[in-house]
């Protein structure tokens, strides 16, 4: 009983310590998004993906900039997603999918801000070639979306 407990007690700490991290200065919610592929099919284009997360966003009631320029030098923070996509000779696709949240900190000159992650999931898939890959790239990346919209507005208390 007493393993249960405490087993209990760290995965609830561990969630709390999570979401407190996703915390912006009260009228920074506004986020930036960044999309970055090392490798992209013609399965799914960068402005898909982008087009994607926004879409997401919105229907979260989470805010964005329009453009990643915009949330530079600003408190808050920015998603940063990496797509990954990799194709077998029989048409299968493979990759990684990497999501971050990163907050913009000020550096120690007090001129410029750079991001530190304080939120990440990876997400390792593979698509048959009988599935449309489009649809199931965006599926995954709609759903990871998902997970951080809830702990951001919980967070924030939005």
């Amino acid at each position: 009983m007493r393993k249960i407990l405490l087993l209990f007690i760290i995965l609830i700490s561990f969630a709390y310590s999570q979401s407190q991290y996703l915390k912006v200065p009260r009228g920074s919610e506004k986020i930036g998004i960044l999309v970055e592929s090392l490798r992209i099919s013609e399965f799914i284009t960068q402005s898909e993906i982008e087009a994607a997360v926004k879409l997401r966003l919105r229907r979260n009631g989470i805010k964005y900039y329009s453009n990643i320029s915009d949330s530079s030098g600003k408190p808050g923070g920015y998603l940063y997603i990496n797509y990954n996509i990799s194709q077998q000779n029989n048409d299968d696709v493979y990759g990684s999918l990497l999501i971050q949240f990163c907050m913009n900190s000020l550096s120690s000159n007090y001129k410029t801000y750079y991001g530190v992650s304080v939120w990440q999931k990876q997400l390792n898939f593979f698509i048959p070639s009988r599935y449309n890959k489009n649809q199931e790239l965006k599926k995954d990346l709609s759903s990871i979306i998902d997970l951080f919209s809830s702990e951001y507005i919980d967070a924030n208390d939005l």
